[in-house]
């Protein structure tokens, strides 16, 4: 990949496929966010191939998306300007930065421990029924509604006065 610069956009647009053809390149994407290429050549993307003869061949010129078959992916700019690469020309499948895969997996651990949490209250409060339909306490609507309230050290606490004492606590719904 190659990023026009504004200093020197003949080096890329001219001097870059023939260098990259000696070096033995399969393909040379060339960026140009700022399109400082010459008339005719200012595109977003230009795709050079190398071909049978070991020369580079420009495939595609363009403001894309441009495919990229060395990645097996396509090349696109958002309209922040920001060069992408996603595995559809529509842009989904989106590649994450490494930023954007730190944070998709804090989400996921987030989200499992969220759900991991919920099935432990689950399990709490299905203890807790267990527990009243085993001693005969009274488990009315009012209980049942205060359980879906308590967190998991109350329904703990609960769950171990239940199974000790036999009975529904007096201080609690």
């Amino acid at each position: 990949m190659e990023v026009v610069s504004k200093n020197h956009p003949e080096k890329d647009y001219v001097e870059a496929p023939a260098k990259y053809a000696c070096l033995g390149t399969r393909e040379l994407v060339i960026f140009d966010p700022d399109r400082h290429g010459p008339a005719g050549f200012d595109h977003l993307f230009q795709v050079w191939r190398r071909d049978e003869s070991a020369s580079m061949v420009r495939v595609h010129a363009g403001d894309g998306p441009a495919y990229s078959e060395e990645l097996g992916a396509w090349l696109f700019v958002t309209e922040g300007g920001v060069l992408r690469v996603a595995d559809h020309a529509d842009g989904s499948g989106l590649w994450l930065t490494a930023e954007e895969s730190e944070a998709a997996a804090r989400r996921e651990e987030a989200a499992a421990r969220a759900q991991a949490e919920a099935a432990l209250l689950a399990t709490l409060r299905t203890a807790v029924v267990d527990l009243c339909e085993a001693y005969d306490v009274p488990l009315d609507e009012s209980r049942r509604v205060y359980l879906v309230t308590l967190d998991r050290d109350s329904l703990e606490s609960l769950r171990a006065h239940i199974k000790y004492s036999r009975d529904w606590p007096t201080r609690q719904g």
